[in-house]
């Protein structure tokens, strides 16, 4: 687990209720029949030089989440402040400010298709230092070298095209572009999935050396409960647009209190010394047409009349502050002796 910042941490994303609907088309003249709730009401709070994970099953809306963020999917409804300025969802241009691209950087799951094929290594990384007037041009190709090698990258790949390089080479190729623009933070999606396992952890370790020299703050966007835990200082659990459980990463993983993330690190082998894995039972909802109650609901072997009929509020362990461990579920998992209670 990453180690615990002790300055004053400021705000630098914060969201609030925040929405993302997909249409759902249908009929000759392909009109609006209904909305993927992809995002729903969420509220979620990212600190200077902070790790912060977001997980959940495919599709529970956590890559929805992390674009909308930077204007990459269209936001519905709720507020978003980046580095504690209010952002007007409702025009895409209010994402293209120069302060919010520059302190604000994505690295994208896919890192053969994250990088165009027809630029050299030097072109791609380049271009941006270049357009934010992070250096001029004749200052690029030191400031690239330098990047690289903070990278973990030679000197000489700057000449060379993406094809060249493995799928790790090519992400710290991506991270090397991202961090060129010396940001605040950095949104993380997926960015190990498609990686073997050796190579996810030389990524991951490169960006906790990256969040220690630079002050990042990375918002970790993952299915990998394994990483999440070594990697995070807090972590968000999501499931069917909603965040079901939230708190301090020691505090989520040693005390459970909902049902899905209790199931969910069920369903991980390893994540406890002599556990068998467990597959969830039951099928997810539709997010176009989510139930009334707990969306977790049909799922949960606990499930109680209440929970099909009335959705459940986050609500708090204990009054304890903003990094508070909340969960929403009627019928909650009980408290174990496990960790220090104050994390609880």
């Amino acid at each position: 687990m990453s180690q615990k910042q002790t300055r004053p941490q400021e705000a630098l994303i914060e969201c609030r209720d925040l929405k993302v609907f997909y249409p759902v088309r249908s009929g000759v003249f392909m009109r609006t029949s209904g909305y993927v709730k992809a995002v729903d009401g969420v509220n979620l709070t990212l600190r200077t030089a902070e790790i912060v994970s977001i997980v959940g099953e495919s599709g529970c809306g956590k890559s929805s989440l992390g674009n909308a963020i930077l204007g990459l999917a269209p936001i519905q409804s709720g507020t978003l402040s980046l580095d504690q300025h209010s952002i007007d969802t409702s025009k895409k241009s209010a994402f293209n400010e120069h302060s919010i691209r520059r302190n604000f950087q994505y690295i994208f799951q896919d890192p053969y298709s994250s990088l165009n094929p027809r630029h050299t290594i030097f072109e791609i990384i380049a271009e941006p230092l270049i357009f934010h007037k992070v250096c001029k041009a004749r200052e690029a190709r030191d400031k690239v070298a330098r990047l690289l090698a903070q990278c973990g990258l030679e000197e000489d790949y700057m000449d060379r095209y993406p094809h060249s390089f493995s799928g790790g080479q090519r992400q710290r190729i991506a991270i090397a572009r991202a961090i060129g623009l010396e940001p605040k933070a950095i949104i993380c999606d997926e960015i190990v999935a498609a990686l073997d396992v050796s190579v996810q952890a030389q990524i991951v370790n490169l960006l906790l050396e990256l969040r220690e020299e630079l002050g990042l703050a990375l918002l970790f966007i993952s299915h990998d409960l394994s990483l999440v835990r070594y990697l995070s200082d807090r972590v968000y659990v999501m499931y069917l647009g909603e965040i079901i459980e939230q708190g301090k990463v020691e505090a989520v993983f040693n005390n459970p209190r909902h049902h899905y993330t209790r199931a969910l690190m069920d369903s991980v082998p390893g994540l406890e010394v002599g556990k068998r894995p467990r597959i969830i039972s039951g099928e997810v909802p539709s997010p176009a047409n989510k139930p009334a109650g707990c969306a977790f609901a049909s799922r949960c072997q606990s499930r109680q009349p209440q929970c099909a009929d009335e959705q459940p509020e986050l609500r708090s362990t204990e009054n304890a502050g903003q990094f508070t461990h909340q969960y929403a579920c009627h019928y909650p998992l009980a408290t174990t002796s496990t960790g220090n209670p104050q994390d609880r």
